[in-house]
């Protein structure tokens, strides 16, 4: 199978996804964002056994909080996070949300185990933050990558990471999942994850090019990613069992952490194989040729 002629094809697909995404972006006023992002009242109450979400969330329908999110904590799940968005009359609102639950649950005033929170301001930070932290991270790998290899491979390996990142975020616009600050942790997870494999084909064209002189730069390419198309397959697929096991059996926190994974692994997987390569081949086969053009005239 010829990987890199079909550059174009590998490219349109996720692509039309990326656009796919903007367009529900565009439709439903951008991401949908956590009180981490958006600010709001993080709610921590200690329920002392085991109970049933549905009870929170009909309590927080009552108040109109159809959005505040619901996850459980503490050993065996007996604690329970509430996280609720910025609204008229917050103080108030939390106040009688917590009094509800109290008596429903016969809670103490120990129980209250705190109520935070997370104004405009730190929200702005945090963004910035986020995305100073991916900025930082693909800025550092470029470089890495540029002393161990080349400019070239570094600017495909970091095109690569930026399509991992663009399909994660079209997959929450399109699904309209909620944002929270575990949302950075699992793209920066992602981005060390999906760059490594990248530079096993890498590393695996460095080796050949010095074996397979007589072979063209396409061809040089092609054989590298099927050399390794079994161990990336294999590595990403093992990983994904578990991280998909997370996310079935975990609490909605750990949920909100794996789900990005799950889609990055995917689009790492892909873009590792399927576009950083191809890229460098193109533009590496496009710079020698344009190097040769004037010694044929």
């Amino acid at each position: 199978m010829k990987i890199v002629s079909k550059a174009k094809v590998w490219i349109a697909i996720p692509l039309c996804i990326i656009v796919i995404g903007l367009i529900f972006g565009i439709i439903n006023n951008g991401f949908n964002l956590g009180i981490d992002f958006k600010g709001g009242t993080l709610i921590h109450l200690n329920i002392g056994q085991p109970y049933d979400v549905g009870d929170i969330r009909s309590i927080l329908n009552q108040h109109g909080l159809d959005e505040a999110v619901v996850s459980g904590a503490g050993d065996g799940n007996t604690e329970v996070l509430i996280r609720m968005p910025n609204i008229p009359d917050e103080d108030r609102v939390s106040s009688a949300v917590i009094d509800d639950i109290s008596k429903q649950f016969q809670l103490a005033e120990k129980d209250i185990l705190s109520v935070e929170k997370v104004g405009s301001v730190m929200s702005k930070e945090l963004t910035q933050n986020a995305l100073l932290a991916v900025v930082l991270s693909c800025g550092f790998m470029l470089v890495y990558i540029w002393i161990r290899f080349e400019f070239k491979s570094g600017v495909a390996a970091i095109i690569a990471l930026v399509h991992d990142v663009l399909i994660i975020a079209a997959f929450l616009l399109i699904f309209r999942i909620q944002i929270n600050s575990t949302f950075i942790a699992a793209v920066l997870t992602i981005i060390g994850y999906s760059i490594n494999n990248t530079i096993v084909i890498f590393d695996r064209i460095r080796e050949n090019t010095k074996k397979l002189r007589k072979c063209t730069i396409q061809e040089l390419t092609d054989k590298s990613i099927k050399q390794s198309v079994v161990r990336s397959i294999n590595t990403s697929l093992t990983t994904l069992i578990v991280i998909v096991v997370l996310y079935i059996l975990g609490v909605e926190s750990i949920k909100e952490f794996a789900l990005p994974i799950i889609i990055g692994i995917i689009a790492g997987t892909y873009s590792s194989l399927l576009i950083a390569g191809p890229i460098w081949a193109v533009w590496t086969e496009r710079s020698r040729t344009k190097k040769l053009a004037p010694h044929r005239k």
